[in-house]
């Protein structure tokens, strides 16, 4: 995820002073109901603790959304009606499945 980050910001699609948060879904298990984390990416490397966001809200502030296929799935899955929103936020994929690309762009072409 770092270095499909990195790379964004080296094409320029990301800029310098443009903050980046990590959508992270996981899916649920052993009791536990699917969760949606928006994790600031300067912080997720430090040493502090990263403040999370709950699934019910994106992050209030304008900045770019990153995520990886694990979490594009989950997404899907257990969030559908926040699909739209990460969408037209998410500027960073990663670690996607080829199958998991032809359904990205399948729904960023669902869009309006």
């Amino acid at each position: 995820m770092l270095t499909a980050m990195n790379v964004a910001r080296g094409c320029r699609m990301v800029q310098p002073q443009e903050g980046v948060i990590f959508a992270t879904a996981s899916p649920p298990g052993r009791g536990k109901p699917a969760s949606l984390r928006f994790v600031p990416a300067e912080r997720s490397q430090g040493e502090e603790q990263p403040e999370d966001v709950d699934g019910s809200s994106l992050p209030a502030r304008r900045c770019h959304l990153a995520l990886n296929g694990k979490s594009f799935q989950v997404v899907c899955e257990h969030f559908p009606e926040l699909l739209p929103r990460i969408l037209l936020r998410a500027t960073v994929f990663a670690r996607m499945l080829p199958e998991q690309k032809t359904q990205l762009v399948c729904r960023l072409q669902e869009l309006k």
